[in-house]
């Protein structure tokens, strides 16, 4: 899973950790779902610290 594809650069530490207990709560990580991976923007020319 990669957050990219849902949350766009709009992601954080707690939508991570959200995500990644609802992949426990709901089953998902049983259908084979291994890695959340986090995509937060790195390559944008203007980033701020956030």
């Amino acid at each position: 899973w990669n957050s990219w594809n849902h949350f766009g650069c709009n992601v954080d530490e707690k939508i991570i950790r959200e995500t990644a207990d609802a992949f426990i709560s709901t089953g998902i990580s049983k259908l084979g779902y291994t890695y959340i991976n986090i995509d937060d923007c790195w390559a944008e020319l203007e980033r701020d610290n956030t």
